[in-house]
């Protein structure tokens, strides 16, 4: 999708797997539409840190992650780090 405007429905959760430059924006967008679309987490992927962008979010009781990756973390939480070829 274009933006989140754009998804039918409610999100769960924004992933951003873009530069940290268009975190900033996608996290004001986030932050606009968080009552509309439910919206409670945003997500900034490996190598994605804007600080600014996680302060309004946070500003906004959105519950922010930077520089991670929710399949890692989910293995990581559940034991299964090993079936990636992490050990």
């Amino acid at each position: 999708y274009a933006s989140i405007a754009d998804i039918p429905g409610n999100v769960d959760m924004v992933d951003i797997f873009r530069g940290s430059d268009a975190a900033l924006g996608i996290c004001k967008e986030a932050v606009n539409l968080a009552d509309d679309k439910k919206i409670k987490v945003v997500w900034m992927q490996l190598g994605v840190v804007n600080n600014e962008a996680k302060e309004i979010c946070e500003a906004h009781n959105l519950k922010v992650v930077m520089d991670r990756c929710p399949k890692i973390e989910y293995s990581r939480l559940f034991g299964e780090l090993g079936w990636h070829g992490f050990d």
